[in-house]
């Protein structure tokens, strides 16, 4: 009695083993994650940015979090959804219309990014892919300016990524990755001028995920 029971405990782990091998082979159902990252924003200056505006800095830069949720319908595509909050630090605006008027803001920006997105993957091995996505987003950021306090926008864009990823068979995961955002700013300006046109943003993150 004693060995059929052993037996029969046996029989089920490595069942249970097996279903879970499979499917991290197969690949199909839900995924979840989070990641931490750092991102470069780069302005497109507008129209007015003429010889009477000038940037001390024009790249901004700053921590990401990201958390995203997919559904695997193979181990070749998914769609998926995710959060990304962009910490794009800070850039300095000097103003001169010599010899009438002279000014200096100072601009300070977040960005929670919105996304939907459809990815290809290329499994390499069994538990080791390389993938591509892409999808339109909507972008909420603040600003905060001296002159003017805080500025809130919105606005829709899109995002392009790529990355790597290795799954093991308890469900576990690490992703690494890197994403370009199209038009995370909207445009920008102060009371006076209307300078910043659009802004793009550069991700590079690395997390972990869990497929159930």
């Amino acid at each position: 009695m004693n060995k059929l029971t052993l037996a029969l405990a046996l029989t089920a782990v490595i069942a249970t083993a097996s279903t879970a091998q499979a499917a991290t082979k197969d690949r199909q159902g839900f995924q979840i994650g989070g990641a931490l990252g750092y991102n470069k924003t780069s302005i497109d200056l507008g129209p007015m940015a003429d010889n009477h505006h000038t940037f001390s800095d024009d790249d901004m830069s700053g921590g990401a979090l990201k958390i995203f949720g997919e559904y695997n319908f193979n181990k070749y595509f998914a769609l998926g959804v995710e959060l990304n909050y962009l910490d794009q630090g800070k850039v300095k605006e000097n103003v001169s219309y010599a010899p009438y008027y002279y000014a200096s803001y100072e601009y300070e920006f977040s960005t929670v990014v919105y996304g939907i997105y459809a990815k290809g993957a290329l499994p390499v091995t069994d538990n080791f892919d390389v993938f591509v996505k892409a999808g339109p987003t909507w972008n909420y950021t603040s600003s905060d300016t001296l002159a003017d306090g805080t500025k809130d926008e919105n606005c829709f864009g899109w995002n392009a990524g790529a990355g790597v990823e290795y799954r093991f068979d308890s469900g576990w995961g690490v992703r690494v990755g890197y994403d370009y955002f199209h038009k995370t700013i909207k445009s920008l300006g102060n009371r006076f001028t209307g300078v910043f046109d659009s802004a793009n943003s550069n991700l590079i993150y690395g997390g972990v995920s869990y497929s159930f």
